[in-house]
């Protein structure tokens, strides 16, 4: 069996491959800092968490839950007119200011991209009008650039 000798790469072809290489190196990681560090996708991720937090464990729980005598008749009735047309609109400064301020920490994340006048969610409760059972809806005024 005979050995087969290995190709030599002259010199203009080893930089064409050494060109070639660093230009997918390059793109390959241009790929991957857009997918890892999205700032329009962080901004939403943290502007979700923040929006299910009020609803959950401050809008529900303050309205709803405090009033352990509420019967789902009228659990029906408070919460079911809203399905359609929402809850009041909430602006982004509104999550970040209530309860005492305990999402300020968050604020500089937010504004650094975002308008938190002219940003809002609104919440639509849906049936069996329960902590976690409504949808939102986000309206961002936002610069991801």
């Amino acid at each position: 069996m005979k050995k087969r000798k290995a190709t030599k790469f002259t010199h203009p072809q080893k930089i064409a491959l050494a060109a070639i290489s660093i230009s997918m190196f390059v793109v390959f990681l241009s790929i991957l800092s857009s997918v890892l560090f999205s700032p329009e996708r962080t901004t939403k991720n943290l502007l979700s968490k923040l929006a299910s937090e009020y609803y959950e464990n401050y809008f529900y729980a303050k309205f709803i839950d405090a009033n352990p005598s509420i019967t789902t008749k009228e659990l029906e009735d408070i919460l079911g007119k809203y399905q359609t047309s929402g809850l009041a609109a909430i602006p982004l400064r509104q999550l970040l200011l209530y309860d005492n301020q305990k999402n300020a920490a968050s604020a500089p994340k937010l504004e650094k991209y975002c308008d938190t006048n002219n940003t809002y969610m609104k919440f639509y409760p849906e049936p069996p009008y329960s902590k976690t059972s409504y949808r939102t809806e986000y309206f961002y005024s936002c610069n991801f650039e």
